[in-house]
């Protein structure tokens, strides 16, 4: 799943973009550069591609979300796509976020043996969007 989350937006394609989305595209996509940079520096050491324990992290984006750092991608996407609209790139980001979304249940099922990460998920409701999912 993290290989198939992380390469399938690799695949998109750039299109003719729309006059009215291609703005707001663009300001989603500079938003989510900078909050996926944020993230990575909250995470500091722990960062990783497979699923481990690494510690809890409760500081920095992550008391907002539980996965800061796939949200911000999903941020990112979402510009992509508004700049870019096409069939191909909405099928890639619905399998990308499937994936990624596969993925965040992957690490959970390995942390949530953590009674300190049990606590957190108490604490953090949102996996990747404050309020909304």
């Amino acid at each position: 799943m993290a290989l198939i989350g992380t390469g399938a937006p690799l695949l998109q394609r750039s299109e003719q973009p729309l006059p009215l989305l291609e703005p707001i595209g663009l300001a989603l996509q500079i938003i989510g550069a900078a909050l996926a940079t944020v993230a990575v520096i909250s995470l500091g050491r722990s960062f990783g591609i497979v699923p481990a324990n690494r510690g809890v992290r409760t500081t920095g984006m992550y008391p907002f979300v539980r996965h800061p750092l796939y949200g911000s991608y999903m941020v990112g996407y979402l510009g992509f796509l508004l700049g870019n609209l096409s069939v191909r790139n909405i099928l890639l980001i619905v399998l990308t976020i499937l994936c990624q979304y596969a993925r965040t249940i992957a690490e959970e099922r390995i942390l949530l043996q953590d009674p300190l990460y049990q606590a957190y998920t108490q604490q953090v409701r949102y996996r990747f969007i404050p309020y909304i999912f």
